[in-house]
């Protein structure tokens, strides 16, 4: 018998080579088989085994064997397995390693050596530790229940106890299991010779173990807004906090505002890049971010004062998701008046086997890191980027909170519009193909598909009301959309009469359309005028930033500052 991660793999004729190879040399009086480890790149992880028929467990874990490290397969008859079964386990905890199992069974049995590849592993040599300690400190009693064994051993060296007695008492005292430390432990007095250290040890564990935020920042041209940007960040009660600015081939002094920013505070990271795209820029804060949520941040938007506190945090660490969705701000551009978008707290297990109702607005989130590199989850270059990463997210997600506090103030601007040249109808493509890709991924889940079919059908739509007649007959032979909305009804009902309007009477659709473009552009215009602007204003945002200051003190509103 053995065990394989799912995120792991035997290479080939691995099966064949272990019943050979024990054909030849197995027998009851031994365990199994002990093999190596490779990575993906085809690399030994640690040190080969000593070249030898045999080798103990035990003698192999308390250094008897010029070993350093390494990650071993281990082979075990079935029979064996379930004379130690079952693996013990522990309320709340999912982290007790199998190697006790094969510890207990090493005490009596050696194992043949193979010093031969048996498995693959998605090895991540930057991680391991932060794996580990990650698994020190949420498996307390798992750990506690390890070095009980290890101290079990008998002739082993006196570093070999005391060490072990350390991480006893400080995996106990992580479990709060204080007057058990020396009433279970099997070597009395090396515990109690290990306590102060172990105290100082579970104190480091719980500081290191403190959840750290990343904020990713992609920077074009943004030197307007881009310090208060910044500042709204660094200036977060909750301290535990990296921003990771990445340039993206500025033209003006986004970089200088961010080194000097960079020299008052070690926690902004300034990265300096050719322009690829924010796509590429965001990836790359995501292969960077050392913390254990990420957040993206852009540069002309800020965070709410005084959001992120320790009773935020704490929430989010109690409930252990993987995402995280936030109350916002939509402000006009000098951030005087705000609308609020409420939500309403609450937590979706399964999020993906659920309706994607819940999905289909857009909001602020923070991501479990975990989360995406476990399924490298990345952003895609095509428009509407954001959108599709959130929903490869829920995709993937097992749980996720929703928070009622606000997060971030977006700026919007007033008057935006589609203008219909060819640079734009190529961005419009290269959506939809973004949104066709992530459809045939999701066939399983039926939301997820309406989804897309919806958001594919919004952006069509759009692209007819900047097209001539002639091109829509173009494109409706280009794609398959047309027939999408009779199937589903997740379009809203300006959007069913827009699709109704455009399969009737084309014609029409596209001389109405281009009147519209037409109003709006005159809007636009007056827009410029500063009481045609402060009345519009005052209708899409109801709230005056000082009113919002007065009814959010203490309670993680903006401030004047």
């Amino acid at each position: 018998m053995v065990c394989v991660d799912s995120d792991d793999y035997m290479p080939d004729q691995a099966v064949e080579k272990i019943l050979n190879f024990w054909k030849e040399n197995g027998s009851d009086q031994y365990a199994g088989i002990i093999g190596l480890d490779y990575d993906l790149n085809d690399y030994l992880i640690g040190d080969p085994l000593p070249n030898q028929k045999t080798i103990n467990l035990i003698d192999l874990l308390v250094g008897k064997y010029p070993i350093v490290n390494g990650d071993r397969t281990n082979v075990i008859r079935t029979e064996l397995y379930k004379a130690v079964a079952p693996m013990k386990s522990f309320e709340g905890e999912k982290n007790f390693n199998p190697h006790y199992m094969h510890l207990e069974i090493s005490k009596k049995y050696d194992f043949l050596v193979l010093n031969e590849n048996l498995k693959y592993v998605d090895y991540q040599p930057g991680g391991m530790s932060n794996s580990m300690l990650k698994q020190y400190y949420n498996s307390p009693n798992s750990f506690a229940e390890t070095r009980k064994l290890y101290l079990s051993f008998d002739n082993t060296s006196f570093k070999f106890k005391l060490k072990h007695s350390i991480h006893y008492v400080s995996s106990c005292i992580l479990a709060g299991r204080w007057m058990d430390v020396i009433k279970e432990a099997p070597r009395k007095g090396y515990v109690v010779l290990a306590f102060p250290f172990g105290i100082i040890l579970s104190r480091i564990v719980r500081v290191k173990r403190q959840m750290k935020i990343s904020v990713v920042i992609p920077v074009y041209n943004g030197e307007k807004y881009l310090k208060e940007c910044i500042n709204s960040v660094l200036n977060q009660p909750y301290k535990d906090i990296e921003i990771i600015t990445i340039n993206d081939g500025s033209k003006d002094n986004s970089v200088d505002i961010l080194n000097k920013v960079a020299q008052t505070d070690k926690r902004l990271n300034v990265i300096d890049q050719k322009n690829h795209g924010v796509a590429y820029t965001r990836n790359k804060g995501i292969d960077i971010a050392t913390g254990n949520y990420i957040v993206f941040l852009d540069q002309d938007d800020m965070w709410v004062t005084d959001f992120l506190t320790e009773d935020v945090i704490n929430e989010i660490k109690q409930e252990k998701c993987d995402m995280v969705s936030f109350a916002y701000y939509q402000a006009n551009q000098d951030i005087s008046r705000l609308k609020l978008i409420e939500r309403q707290r609450k937590i979706i297990d399964h999020p993906k086997e659920n309706a994607g109702e819940n999905y289909r607005h857009h909001s602020s989130y923070m991501y479990n890191i975990e989360l995406l590199k476990k399924y490298h989850i990345d952003t895609d270059e095509y428009r509407n980027e954001d959108e599709r990463f959130r929903m490869k997210c829920i995709y993937f997600a097992n749980k996720i909170l929703y928070l009622d506090k606000a997060i971030f103030i977006y700026r919007n601007n007033s008057f935006s519009v589609t203008h219909g040249n060819e640079d734009v109808k190529k961005v419009f493509f290269s959506s939809l193909e973004g949104y066709e890709k992530l459809r045939n991924q999701s066939v399983q889940y039926q939301w997820l598909m309406e989804y897309c079919d919806n958001t594919q059908l919004r952006l069509l739509l759009e692209l007819f009301q900047n097209s001539s007649n002639k091109e829509c007959a173009i494109y409706e032979k280009t794609y398959h959309y047309k027939e999408l909305w009779e199937k589903h009804g997740w379009l809203s009902g300006r959007d069913k009469k827009e699709w109704k309007l455009y399969r009737n009477n084309r014609k029409f659709f596209v001389i109405k359309s281009k009147g519209k473009r037409f109003i709006i552009i005159i809007l636009r215009y007056l827009s410029q005028n500063r009481f045609l602007k402060k009345f519009y204003e005052s209708k899409k945002y109801p709230l005056k930033r000082d009113e919002v200051n007065e009814i959010g003190k203490n309670k993680g509103i903006i401030s004047n500052s």
